[in-house]
Protein backbone atom coordinates (compact mmCIF):
# COMPACT_ATOMS: atom_id res chain seq x y z
CA UNK A 1 0.00 0.00 0.00
CA UNK A 2 3.04 2.25 0.25
CA UNK A 3 2.90 4.80 -2.53
CA UNK A 4 -0.89 4.73 -2.93
CA UNK A 5 -1.92 8.21 -4.11
CA UNK A 6 -4.86 9.54 -2.09
CA UNK A 7 -6.89 12.72 -2.59
CA UNK A 8 -8.93 14.04 0.37
CA UNK A 9 -12.21 15.98 0.06
CA UNK A 10 -13.89 17.44 3.14
CA UNK A 11 -15.26 20.90 3.92
CA UNK A 12 -13.95 20.77 7.51
CA UNK A 13 -10.29 21.89 7.53
CA UNK A 14 -9.53 20.20 10.87
CA UNK A 15 -10.99 16.94 9.51
CA UNK A 16 -8.83 17.24 6.38
CA UNK A 17 -5.76 17.64 8.58
CA UNK A 18 -6.65 14.55 10.64
CA UNK A 19 -7.35 12.45 7.53
CA UNK A 20 -4.13 13.58 5.82
CA UNK A 21 -2.14 12.74 8.96
CA UNK A 22 -3.66 9.24 9.14
CA UNK A 23 -3.18 8.61 5.41
CA UNK A 24 0.46 9.76 5.49
CA UNK A 25 1.19 7.69 8.60
CA UNK A 26 0.05 4.62 6.63
CA UNK A 27 2.71 5.20 3.96
CA UNK A 28 0.32 6.63 1.39
CA UNK A 29 0.85 9.88 -0.47
CA UNK A 30 -1.71 12.66 -0.08
CA UNK A 31 -1.65 14.21 -3.56
CA UNK A 32 -4.20 16.92 -2.89
CA UNK A 33 -7.17 18.19 -0.94
CA UNK A 34 -10.36 20.05 -1.72
CA UNK A 35 -13.31 21.43 0.20
CA UNK A 36 -15.99 21.63 -2.52
CA UNK A 37 -17.38 19.56 -5.39
CA UNK A 38 -16.06 21.88 -8.11
CA UNK A 39 -12.61 22.14 -6.55
CA UNK A 40 -12.45 18.36 -6.05
CA UNK A 41 -13.34 17.52 -9.65
CA UNK A 42 -10.78 19.99 -11.00
CA UNK A 43 -7.93 19.03 -8.67
CA UNK A 44 -8.44 15.27 -8.99
CA UNK A 45 -7.91 15.64 -12.73
CA UNK A 46 -4.62 17.42 -12.09
CA UNK A 47 -3.27 15.17 -9.33
CA UNK A 48 -4.34 11.76 -10.71
CA UNK A 49 -4.86 9.90 -7.42
CA UNK A 50 -5.50 6.18 -7.12
CA UNK A 51 -8.42 6.79 -4.77
CA UNK A 52 -10.38 9.72 -3.28
CA UNK A 53 -11.50 9.93 0.34
CA UNK A 54 -14.74 11.92 -0.09
CA UNK A 55 -17.02 13.47 2.51
CA UNK A 56 -20.60 12.98 1.33
CA UNK A 57 -21.90 16.26 2.72
CA UNK A 58 -19.94 19.24 1.48
CA UNK A 59 -21.33 22.57 2.64
CA UNK A 60 -24.51 20.97 3.92
CA UNK A 61 -25.50 19.39 0.59
CA UNK A 62 -24.77 15.88 -0.64
CA UNK A 63 -22.34 17.33 -3.19
CA UNK A 64 -19.79 14.63 -2.36
CA UNK A 65 -21.90 12.06 -4.19
CA UNK A 66 -22.17 14.30 -7.25
CA UNK A 67 -18.42 14.98 -7.11
CA UNK A 68 -17.76 11.23 -6.91
CA UNK A 69 -20.00 10.63 -9.94
CA UNK A 70 -18.14 13.28 -11.97
CA UNK A 71 -14.73 12.00 -10.88
CA UNK A 72 -15.63 8.42 -11.79
CA UNK A 73 -17.00 9.48 -15.21
CA UNK A 74 -14.11 11.79 -16.10
CA UNK A 75 -11.13 10.04 -14.58
CA UNK A 76 -12.26 6.47 -13.72
CA UNK A 77 -11.12 7.13 -10.16
CA UNK A 78 -13.14 5.55 -7.36
CA UNK A 79 -13.93 6.97 -3.94
CA UNK A 80 -14.15 5.86 -0.37
CA UNK A 81 -16.90 7.85 1.30
CA UNK A 82 -16.45 9.55 4.66
CA UNK A 83 -19.76 10.31 6.28
CA UNK A 84 -21.51 11.03 9.52
CA UNK A 85 -24.76 10.28 7.71
CA UNK A 86 -25.51 6.68 6.87
CA UNK A 87 -29.26 6.78 6.26
CA UNK A 88 -30.70 4.54 3.55
CA UNK A 89 -31.49 7.27 0.99
CA UNK A 90 -27.96 8.66 1.08
CA UNK A 91 -26.42 5.19 0.93
CA UNK A 92 -28.56 4.23 -2.07
CA UNK A 93 -27.48 7.39 -3.89
CA UNK A 94 -23.84 6.80 -2.95
CA UNK A 95 -23.89 3.16 -4.09
CA UNK A 96 -24.63 4.29 -7.66
CA UNK A 97 -21.12 5.76 -7.85
CA UNK A 98 -19.49 2.34 -7.25
CA UNK A 99 -17.46 3.36 -4.18
CA UNK A 100 -14.61 1.27 -2.83
CA UNK A 101 -16.05 1.69 0.65
CA UNK A 102 -17.54 3.80 3.42
CA UNK A 103 -15.99 5.13 6.58
CA UNK A 104 -18.46 6.41 9.15
CA UNK A 105 -17.40 9.43 11.22
CA UNK A 106 -16.03 9.47 13.82
CA UNK A 107 -13.42 7.02 12.57
CA UNK A 108 -10.10 5.62 13.66
CA UNK A 109 -6.78 5.31 11.86
CA UNK A 110 -7.40 1.55 11.63
CA UNK A 111 -10.67 2.11 9.74
CA UNK A 112 -8.88 4.29 7.20
CA UNK A 113 -6.12 1.68 7.00
CA UNK A 114 -8.59 -1.14 6.28
CA UNK A 115 -10.50 0.91 3.71
CA UNK A 116 -7.30 1.93 1.89
CA UNK A 117 -6.01 -1.66 1.90
CA UNK A 118 -9.25 -2.85 0.31
CA UNK A 119 -9.09 -0.01 -2.22
CA UNK A 120 -5.47 -0.87 -3.02
CA UNK A 121 -6.43 -4.51 -3.58
CA UNK A 122 -9.27 -3.44 -5.88
CA UNK A 123 -6.95 -1.16 -7.84
CA UNK A 124 -4.37 -3.93 -8.25
CA UNK A 125 -7.09 -6.40 -9.28
CA UNK A 126 -8.52 -3.97 -11.85
CA UNK A 127 -5.02 -3.33 -13.20
CA UNK A 128 -4.42 -7.06 -13.50
CA UNK A 129 -7.65 -7.41 -15.48
CA UNK A 130 -6.63 -4.53 -17.79
CA UNK A 131 -3.19 -6.10 -18.28
CA UNK A 132 -4.75 -9.47 -19.11
CA UNK A 133 -7.14 -7.81 -21.57
CA UNK A 134 -4.22 -6.03 -23.29
CA UNK A 135 -2.30 -9.30 -23.45
CA UNK A 136 -5.31 -11.14 -24.89
CA UNK A 137 -5.77 -8.41 -27.52
CA UNK A 138 -2.09 -8.61 -28.46
CA UNK A 139 -2.31 -12.40 -28.67
CA UNK A 140 -5.38 -12.10 -30.91
CA UNK A 141 -3.52 -9.64 -33.15
CA UNK A 142 -0.55 -12.01 -33.41
CA UNK A 143 -2.87 -14.92 -34.13
CA UNK A 144 -4.56 -12.94 -36.92
CA UNK A 145 -1.16 -12.11 -38.48
CA UNK A 146 -0.19 -15.80 -38.31
CA UNK A 147 -3.55 -16.87 -39.80
CA UNK A 148 -3.09 -14.50 -42.72
CA UNK A 149 0.43 -15.76 -43.39
CA UNK A 150 -0.75 -19.37 -43.38
CA UNK A 151 -3.61 -18.52 -45.72
CA UNK A 152 -1.30 -16.60 -48.08
CA UNK A 153 1.17 -19.51 -48.14
CA UNK A 154 -1.63 -21.97 -48.78
CA UNK A 155 -3.06 -19.89 -51.63
CA UNK A 156 0.42 -19.45 -53.11
CA UNK A 157 0.98 -23.20 -52.89
CA UNK A 158 -2.33 -23.86 -54.65
CA UNK A 159 -1.43 -21.38 -57.41
CA UNK A 160 2.01 -23.01 -57.86
CA UNK A 161 0.39 -26.46 -58.11
CA UNK A 162 -2.07 -25.18 -60.69
CA UNK A 163 0.76 -23.64 -62.70
CA UNK A 164 2.80 -26.83 -62.48
CA UNK A 165 -0.21 -28.89 -63.50
CA UNK A 166 -1.05 -26.57 -66.40
CA UNK A 167 2.60 -26.58 -67.51
CA UNK A 168 2.67 -30.40 -67.40
CA UNK A 169 -0.49 -30.62 -69.52
CA UNK A 170 0.93 -28.14 -72.05
CA UNK A 171 4.19 -30.13 -72.31
CA UNK A 172 2.23 -33.33 -72.77
CA UNK A 173 0.27 -31.90 -75.71
CA UNK A 174 3.43 -30.41 -77.26
CA UNK A 175 5.12 -33.82 -77.18
CA UNK A 176 2.15 -35.44 -78.92
CA UNK A 177 2.12 -33.00 -81.79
Amino acid sequence: MVGLKVFVVDDDKSMVDIICHHVSSLGCNVVGTASSRIEAVEKVGQSEPNVVLMDIKLGGAIDGIEAAREILERYSTHVIYLTAYADDAIMVAAEKTLPYGYIVKPFSRDEIDRALKIANNMIRFEQRIKDEQRKAQEDMRKLEVYRRKVLENHLQSIDEKKLASADAIRRHFIKQT
